[in-house]
């Protein structure tokens, strides 16, 4: 009895065998999800959108922006030439997120007695401008014109900047091996002598 059940164990055992080696050859053929699945189209971020943009104070252009709408209710007559009021107080609560704000920042920078103010509350409320990348990445920015040109936006308050702060070194950087940043190097450039040359004739001062 058992040399007869013998050969028929081990045919068993044989197509046991067979038949396990199949099903592994057939899984590695199948596909695997992701090749059954179509691949998800990947786009490249868009780098620096922030630095090569319009910013415009233009109502039309900017109905939703409250901030900017409500900056425009502040009086644009010289502050030492009036009493204090709640606007102006509303001014220098919100100057952090203004110098946020591309479109306001456009505002300020049309309007000087505004921007002159806005740097007086940055001091008075212990801001650092120096340390704060988003603001200087607006204050950089530029905008195409026709014949492949740059544009600055905020070149009064990038000049009035430099006279007081540096920027960051990733921030400078841009300056200096874009091109398209031309203008606003200049500006920062030329602002950057003039506080040399005034930090000089202080330390002259002091000296005599």
């Amino acid at each position: 009895m058992n040399s007869y059940y013998l050969p028929v164990v081990i045919i068993g055992l044989m197509l046991i065998c067979i038949g396990a080696v199949f099903l592994i050859k057939r899984r590695k053929k199948k596909p695997s999800l992701e090749q059954v699945q179509p691949k998800k189209l990947t786009y490249p971020r868009r780098k620096n959108k922030s630095l090569v943009r319009y910013y415009s104070y233009d109502s039309n252009s900017n109905s939703f922006n409250s901030l900017l709408m409500k900056l425009k209710d502040v009086s644009l007559y010289e502050p030492h030439m009036r009493p204090t009021n709640e606007m102006d107080r509303w001014f220098k609560e919100n100057t952090h997120s203004i110098s946020h704000n591309g479109s306001c920042l456009s505002y300020l920078n049309k309007y000087r007695v505004l921007h002159m103010t806005f740097w007086k509350n940055v001091k008075e409320l212990g801001l650092k401008p120096d340390k704060d990348e988003k603001f200087q990445r607006l204050l950089i920015s530029v905008y195409p014109q026709s014949g492949g040109l740059y544009c600055e936006n905020f070149r009064y308050l990038l000049f009035h900047y430099a006279k007081q702060y540096k920027l960051l070194p990733q921030v400078e950087e841009i300056l200096k091996t874009d091109s398209r940043f031309k203008d606003p190097l200049v500006t920062y450039q030329f602002a950057r002598k003039n506080a040399e040359i005034n930090q000089q004739e202080a330390l002259k001062k002091t000296k005599q």
